[in-house]
């Protein structure tokens, strides 16, 4: 016989069938993120190419290639900025704590 609770012998019945209904919404819902997920980067890959090109020909801007020197002065120098900014548009605790994440994400991609 089934384990009662609160003296209800339908309560563990009713506990089970709603725990069961939550676990399947669960799996549901990230089965559904899943089938989506591709769609969207797709979708999202698209949006940025046809940007790109109304940037280039609609307004005229140039779209040019940095080289591996150049990109390194730009991280450089916004590595700087952020330390500077630090305590003046956000805290000091949001920059170490953006960085700790960095470095875990670096370490383990």
């Amino acid at each position: 016989m089934a384990e009662r609770l609160n003296g209800d012998p339908y309560q563990n019945y009713i506990s089970i069938v709603i725990y069961n209904v939550k676990r399947r919404n669960t799996q549901f819902r990230s089965d559904t993120a899943l089938q989506y997920r591709q769609k969207l980067i797709q979708r999202v890959g698209e949006d940025n190419d046809k940007s790109v090109e109304a940037l280039t020909k609609k307004a005229g801007i140039q779209v040019i290639t940095v080289g591996d020197s150049e990109r390194e002065r730009w991280n450089t120098r916004c590595a700087q900025m952020r330390d500077e900014l630090a305590g003046e548009i956000y805290p000091q605790s949001l920059l170490e704590q953006v960085n700790a994440l960095l470095k875990a994400y670096r370490s383990s991609h």
